[in-house]
């Protein structure tokens, strides 16, 4: 899709990158200790979540390997930033690329009736302006029927907004079950996915336990970093 292959290429100052499912493996992890949480770390570890968990979908659809970082609340934006190679890993003179994604979260405490709604008073309101290579993520988390996918691309298309929007939310309340959809500037990258109900086996099968530790100007190489958290 053109808006996920079309990046911005940005100097990073952070050469950290993990893959999806080792950020999904550590949250499980986090989520689940019973030690008290900071709750703004807590908050930023779970939008890392959703978006590694609609990167698992999307490298479903794709057939191709993402990674991602948490930004630093200190920079503002974005919330998270994702990354690939334009080429399979390993080609000659390969170009890595980025996509940058904000992440809300429609749930009980929106009084909104409709997902656009939702969206235009938090991430799509005036005084918040995202390009086309800044994505939104939109997380539902709470017993909402979820109207035809069309209607909801016919209606944010009226106001012409140049980010991608995605959605994302459960399939099922006792299980890894997920269903994503892009719903804007056209309707993509719709399916529905579970994740590894094994995830320390699938972390350690795809050999996921550490982190891609990118370098300018030479090639790129896959560090076993299994403190890095």
């Amino acid at each position: 899709h053109q808006n996920w292959d079309h990046r911005r290429m940005i100097y990073m100052e952070d050469p950290i990158w993990f893959s999806p499912f080792n950020v999904i493996f550590h949250f499980t992890k986090y989520k689940n200790d019973p030690a008290p949480k900071d709750q703004r770390q807590f908050k930023k570890a779970e939008e890392a979540f959703f978006v590694a968990t609609m990167l698992v979908g999307i490298m479903a659809i794709q057939k191709r390997q993402y990674w991602m970082q948490i930004v630093s609340d200190k920079n503002g934006s974005p919330d998270i930033r994702t990354g690939t190679y334009k080429a399979p890993r390993g080609t000659p003179r390969n170009t890595w690329v980025t996509q940058e994604v904000e992440v809300v979260i429609f749930d009980e405490h929106s009084d909104e009736k409709s997902i656009p709604d939702f969206l235009r008073r938090t991430k799509l309101s005036k005084g918040k302006s995202y390009d086309p290579l800044t994505t939104i993520l939109c997380y539902i988390r709470k017993d909402f029927h979820l109207p035809p996918l069309k209607t909801l691309v016919a209606d944010l298309q009226a106001d012409k907004y140049q980010s991608p929007i995605m959605l994302l939310g459960k399939t099922s309340p006792d299980q890894w079950a997920y269903k994503i959809a892009q719903i804007n500037p056209q309707l993509d990258l719709v399916s529905e996915f579970e994740l590894p109900t094994d995830l320390p086996a699938e972390v350690k099968e795809k050999k996921y336990t550490g982190v891609l530790n990118l370098k300018k100007g030479s090639v790129p190489i896959f560090h076993s970093h299994p403190e890095e958290k």
